[in-house]
């Protein structure tokens, strides 16, 4: 719930902000190894603590932004960019609070979740090299979907060339119906296909009636 609060609250692109949640690393708290040391053990918790608290990733961070129009040729990269901070990340000082405590807590509970199954698997890090979710989350997560604005461009290219002549109005649509075929592929030169529509809906676009 605090997931989907937060969304609500951002104004999120949701299409983009589930998307993104495969780019959060899992944090591990568990000092196994360093139990027989207490400086070991302050230093493993001093550690995790600063990793829970790390900055959002890029992806992530601009999903919760919901900058307009998204630069995101920026967001193929997995981690935040060297420097990052909270207060560079873009993210409303109104949502932040609640953005880096959601953050918290999902890091921590992939850091669980990938310790099991390093653990199921016989290894002994719960890293993100022995990360197994996140293919399965950018194959349920789509970074394409049918935008009514990117709809509405293709088919406005066409009935410009059918009223003009000359030209390939149907390009921009084969090229939309192309990224389309492979949702959950990340596609080179695709990217405006990402983008959200702008937060005030246009009436004939973003809004439509029945009748459209």
């Amino acid at each position: 719930m605090a997931w989907l609060s937060l969304l609500s609250r951002a104004k999120a692109d949701w299409t983009n902000a589930w998307r993104s949640l495969s780019s959060v690393e899992p944090v591990s708290k568990d000092a196994a190894g360093a139990d027989a040391n207490a400086d070991a053990n302050a230093d493993a918790d001093a550690d995790a603590d600063a990793a829970l608290d790390a900055p959002p990733p890029l992806e992530l961070a601009r999903a919760l932004a919901r900058e307009d129009p998204v630069p995101f040729a920026e967001q193929h990269t997995r981690s935040s960019p060297a420097g990052a901070t909270w207060e560079a990340s873009g993210i409303p000082e109104e949502i932040a609070d609640d953005a880096r405590a959601f953050l918290r807590l999902y890091r921590a509970a992939l850091g669980e979740a990938a310790a099991a199954a390093a653990a199921a698997a016989g290894g002994e890090d719960g890293g993100a090299s022995l990360w197994p979710l996140r293919p399965r989350q950018d194959a349920s997560n789509p970074a394409y979907v049918p935008r009514n604005h990117l709809m509405y461009a293709a088919t406005e290219a066409i009935e410009k060339e059918e009223a003009e002549g000359g030209g390939d109005g149907g390009a921009e649509l084969r090229s939309l119906l192309e990224a389309l075929r492979s949702p959950f592929t990340l596609q080179e030169g695709k990217d405006a296909y990402r983008v959200p529509a702008p937060l005030a809906p246009r009436k004939g676009v973003e809004l439509l009636s029945c009748s459209s």
